[in-house]
C-alpha cells in the first residue's frame, strides 16, 4: 500500500534528526529508513519534515494542553501505585498486571 501511495504522490517528506548536538557512530533509524526510500524512489522530491513537525510542537491548544495534564495525573497515580506494590521477589508480570 505503501508504495501504491509514494508512486502517486509527486514528493516525500522524510523525518531525519537534525538536532546539531546529535552525535552517533550508529546511523540513526531515521536515516536508514531514509536511505532506502532514497533508492526505492530516486525520481520522487524529498522534502524535510522537520519545518512542518516544528510548527505543530510549539503551539498547544487549550484542549491539548488539559489532555496532557490528564495523562500527567494517571501517570502520576500508576508510578505511586506500582512504587507501593512493588518489592523483592514481585515479577514484571505481577506488576503490569496491577497497573
Amino acid at each position: 500500500m505503501l508504495n501504491e501511495l509514494i508512486l502517486l504522490s509527486e514528493g516525500i517528506y522524510l523525518n531525519i534528526n537534525e538536532n546539531d548536538r546529535y552525535a552517533s557512530p550508529v546511523e540513526h533509524r531515521d536515516l536508514r529508513y531514509a536511505h532506502e526510500i532514497i533508492q526505492r524512489y530516486p525520481a520522487h522530491t524529498l522534502h524535510r519534515s522537520q519545518p512542518i513537525l516544528k510548527k505543530l510542537q510549539t503551539v498547544k491548544s487549550h484542549w491539548e494542553v488539559e489532555a496532557l495534564q490528564h495523562c500527567i495525573a494517571i501517570t502520576g497515580k500508576a508510578f505511586k501505585r506500582v512504587l507501593e506494590f512493588v518489592k523483592p521477589g514481585v515479577m514484571e508480570y505481577e506488576v503490569e498486571a496491577e497497573v
